[in-house]
């Protein structure tokens, strides 16, 4: 009756030791797969640069993104912006709109609209040229100071020494606008 029962006991005993044996390799085989997949994410993992040129290297990640990358983005808003004719302004701002930020697109479009009928019914167009800029990194922001030119058809304006704040935020890899204002006592849209 022992050798029976040791009989029974080596079965089982083989049998749970062949149950753990497959249980052990099926569970190596998901953690080399977990392994490699995560590698592979890491490595592969795509990132939209944005700039329409990169004349500077520049590092982002999922969290936060550099001084160059942030000045690069902001003198594009700011060319998209205040660079326009009558015949660009609407391209302009619809390629700033791509880049807008829905939750304040809202405020921000009314203003931009204006705009446009007004730089096509008055004939004005406008260039601003950067003399000082300045990063902030941990708000997505910039400061730039500049000379804004304005044309009424072919009659100059006075130039304005202005100074702007190109506020963004970034989520996962991209970059959108907030907003642009004229940096002044109090914030105003501009």
């Amino acid at each position: 009756m022992e050798s029976g029962n040791r009989e029974i006991y080596a079965g089982i005993s083989s049998g749970v030791n062949a149950l753990l044996l497959v249980t052990v390799i099926a569970l190596l085989l998901g953690i080399s797969g977990l392994g490699w997949t995560s590698y592979y994410l890491a490595a592969h993992k795509s990132r939209t640069i944005t700039p329409p040129m990169v004349s500077k290297a520049f590092t982002v990640s999922d969290a936060k993104v550099d001084d160059e990358y942030l000045l690069m983005m902001a003198e594009y808003f700011m060319y998209l912006r205040f660079n326009v004719t009558p015949s660009s302004v609407e391209r302009k701002f619809h390629l700033l709109s791509e880049y807008a930020n829905p939750a304040v697109w809202k405020t921000f479009s009314p203003v931009l609209s204006s705009e446009v009928s007004f730089i096509k019914e008055h004939n004005v167009s406008s260039t601003f040229d950067v003399t000082a800029r300045q990063a902030d990194p941990d708000n997505f922001a910039v400061r730039m100071s500049g000379k804004l030119f304005k044309n009424v058809g072919i009659r100059s304006l006075p130039a304005e020494q202005n100074t702007y704040i190109v506020k963004m935020s970034y989520q996962h890899g991209f970059i959108q606008l907030d907003y642009i204002y004229k940096e002044t006592s109090h914030k105003e849209t501009d």
